[in-house]
């Protein structure tokens, strides 16, 4: 059975040093809270994290979070994000993480404050609790979830793929639609 600990008991939090809009471009992908990452010419960290919007997604005095997202390898990180990373992974997989804090990303977004700028500091997101289940479970759940992933996956690519050919006749006879519909205004 699992526990439910803090995240900052189970892991690092980093706010992020780069500037969503005036960072150099370079070779290193720039996570902002952009569907899309943009790039870097340095980076602060090299490994794996889920990284989690510090501001809302709406502004305007709506705590929203749109996305979080999974990094790995050598990225920079923007001033409005923070990187989540367990501190023992043999007992928190950052997938598994990644999973859970997007599950729960209404109830982070709860966390933030604010009239017009809505925004959580990362003390704040560092008391966010979590379901924390034994590494094995941890693995099953992510094993299940990328398998859904796949198959999400490649329907999308079937549709987006896909075009229905529908042969017209030339000697079918063509007619104004009014004369054989009605059209409403």
């Amino acid at each position: 059975m699992g526990t439910f600990p803090r995240l900052g008991e189970v892991s690092f939090i980093t706010k992020g040093i780069s500037s969503s809009t005036k960072t150099e471009p370079g070779l290193y992908p720039l996570l902002t809270t952009a569907e899309n990452p943009t790039t870097s010419d340095n980076y602060q960290f090299d490994s794996d994290a889920v990284c989690v919007p510090l501001i809302s997604s709406t502004g305007h005095g709506r705590a929203t979070l749109k996305r979080i997202h999974y990094a790995s390898g050598k990225f920079a990180l923007a001033n409005l994000l923070a990187a989540v990373q367990p501190r023992d992974k043999d007992k928190l997989s950052t997938k598994y993480l990644y999973y859970i804090l997007g599950f729960k990303k209404d109830s982070i977004a709860l966390l933030m404050k604010g009239a017009a700028n809505v925004s959580m500091n990362v003390e704040d997101l560092a008391k966010f609790q979590i379901p924390l289940q034994p590494l094995e479970v941890q693995q099953e759940i992510v094993a299940e979830i990328d398998g859904y992933q796949k198959v999400i996956d490649g329907a999308r690519a079937v549709l987006d793929n896909y075009h229905p050919h529908i042969p017209i006749h030339p000697d079918w006879p063509m007619v104004a639609l009014d004369d054989v519909c009605s059209v409403n205004p």
